[in-house]
């Protein structure tokens, strides 16, 4: 079942590369042929390239910007000196939008105006490049923004896009903690300066500031630190005038002759200080990355039959998966427990009966459960161990998966994350904390996505270990039913 899904993922991110480089397009494309891209990559003036991200406000549609403006000197005939705008969207899919107003090297643009059937806005730069803003942005009949700045090869421009999600939600109605919303940026890759776009509660756009920093090479791919502000003060955003901070690793390939490289991902925790529900948190992760999936696994295969070295039909692999917690003991790596706490079988859910389950979550969707019980995984854990069979060191993981819980009970239950290697101590994440309500619901079961970036070092052969542990939290009585679901690890 983990081929099955490697197989899928490694065939996504190939057409996701694909169709990301793939001129996709229900309008009529511009190509400027090397000699002019080169000669605006070379202004100093208002002409030139400007590069950037785009959104709707209802994050439904995120993507790259780029918006060509050309003049009718130079190199450039009459008929190709219209002003082009193009947003490549993070699905691949190209638009494009075009400007019947004339520029002139070294006067300022005031609201040009480009058109197309999905696309309007208008752009206005200082003569020299600098100061570029777009408004009234309009995509397919909905309110969109978009960012950018002057792109030179003296001064090249990284934009990001990205989604973030809400980890500890206390209840804000703009921020629901199982729906993306946008999170881009953009670097400036000379000046380490971040300017920042995120879509706030479906229908309004911030933007922010940050800086990139402490960058470290390490072999073809290089981490930066990436923090909101601006050295002196760490406020990236504010709303309502409370501040919005955050904090994470830009990861790129550092190729020689690519100075942007080829390849780029980032992620990270930010924190919200609100007027009516404290302290908001949560995560925020690019869209693409430099890593390949190294471990996948959907669970669609498992049915509660517990756990094997070589597992039949029904049952996970002790060499990768264990838990511990159970009154019944703890499943070694390479042991055998197919009875008892560690194979209580397929349950649709609302089980008394603590120990390991298949739950299907929706009648078609498994995923590897758990019900704590007095006895039960409280404390416990689901452990998940991968070995780099590469053949070289990894130094940079990106971890995603999904947690499904069953709020049935009247009692608060924890879900958390922590990860450690055979050389490198525990540690735990607590912006990936989760902790059930302790008031029960009749919702069923619910997914909670999480993601984080990890930096360690694992060598050829070694092993880097995630842990899933729980334990009670609040209230009293039974317990929620738990589960992992959409294990997915990216390395490099």
């Amino acid at each position: 079942m983990r081929k099955t899904l490697l197989a899928m993922l490694s065939a996504f991110t190939l057409l996701s590369c694909s169709t990301e480089n793939e001129s996709i397009s229900n309008e009529n494309s511009v190509e400027l042929n090397q000699s002019q891209r080169n000669y605006l990559l070379e202004s100093s003036s208002n002409i030139g390239i400007y590069k950037g991200v785009f959104t709707t406000n209802d994050s439904e549609f995120r993507g790259i910007a780029e918006i060509q403006i050309i003049s009718a000197d130079g190199i450039f005939s009459l008929s190709s000196a219209q002003p082009t705008a193009i947003v490549t969207l993070n699905n691949g899919m190209v638009y494009e939008a075009k400007s019947n107003q004339v520029a002139q090297e070294g006067v300022a643009i005031s609201n040009m105006e480009f058109t197309s059937e999905n696309l309007t806005f208008n752009f206005s730069v200082e003569g020299n490049g600098s100061n570029a803003i777009v408004e009234n942005v309009r995509f397919k009949q909905t309110d969109a923004g978009m960012l950018v700045a002057k792109h030179t090869n003296f001064a090249p421009v990284m934009p990001i896009t990205g989604t973030y999600v809400c980890t500890v939600c206390n209840g804000h109605p703009a921020l629901n903690g199982s729906e993306d919303q946008t999170w881009n940026i953009v670097i400036n890759e000379t000046t380490g300066e971040i300017t920042s776009q995120v879509a706030f509660g479906g229908s309004i756009l911030l933007n922010g500031i940050g800086l990139q920093d402490n960058c470290t090479p390490s072999g073809n791919f290089t981490d930066c630190d990436i923090n909101s502000g601006d050295g002196v003060s760490n406020v990236g955003f504010t709303f309502n005038g409370q501040p919005i901070t955050w904090t994470g690793t830009h990861n790129f390939n550092n190729q020689s002759g690519n100075p942007t490289g080829n390849c780029s991902g980032l992620s990270g925790t930010w924190d919200f200080v609100t007027n009516n529900y404290g302290t908001i948190q949560g995560t925020f992760v690019s869209d693409f990355d430099c890593m390949d999936i190294i471990f996948g696994e959907d669970f669609q295969s498992f049915a509660g039959n517990g756990f094997s070295p070589t597992p039949a039909a029904g049952q996970l692999d002790s060499n990768i998966f264990r838990a511990t917690g159970m009154s019944d003991g703890t499943v070694l790596y390479g042991g055998t427990a197919t009875t008892g706490d560690y194979a209580r079988g397929q349950s649709s859910g609302g089980v008394t009966t603590g120990g390991v389950y298949a739950f299907d979550t929706d009648g078609t969707n498994i995923i590897w459960g758990v019900q704590p019980g007095g006895s039960d995984w409280t404390p416990g854990t689901f452990e998940i161990r991968i070995q780099n069979t590469t053949g070289s060191a990894l130094n940079n993981f990106m971890v995603s998966y999904d947690i499904y819980v069953n709020n049935d009970q009247d009692r608060g239950n924890s879900f958390n994350f922590a990860y450690f290697t055979d050389t490198f101590p525990y540690t735990s994440v607590p912006a990936l904390d989760y902790t059930s309500p302790t008031n029960a619901d009749a919702n069923g079961f619910v997914k909670i996505s999480r993601s984080t970036r990890i930096n360690v070092a694992v060598p050829a052969g070694g092993h880097i270990y995630f842990e899933f542990n729980g334990d009670d939290v609040s209230g009293s009585g039974s317990r929620d039913e738990f589960g992992l679901d959409n294990v997915v690890v990216r390395a490099n």
